[in-house]
């Protein structure tokens, strides 16, 4: 998932989900430190895009895409 500033993986998280997010803007990841922080919550937010996802290779339970935008070949 695009994580941005750890909104949904908060809500995850205290639902008792092990979510992991991916953002590929630095500044945003910076900011999910303070929602963490503010919640008591552990966010595991990696940077990287959808092009090429920071994990190994392997099964997940379940993916969302929040605004998620594609960048033209051209």
């Amino acid at each position: 998932m695009v994580a941005a500033q750890g909104v949904w993986l908060t809500a995850l998280a205290k639902r008792g989900f092990e979510a992991v997010g991916v953002e590929p803007w630095t500044p945003a990841i910076e900011v999910s430190g303070d929602l963490a922080e503010a919640t008591g919550l552990q966010l595991d937010i990696r940077e990287g895009g959808a092009e090429s996802l920071p994990f190994e290779d392997g099964p997940v339970d379940f993916v969302h895409a929040n605004s998620v935008l594609a960048r033209s070949a051209g």
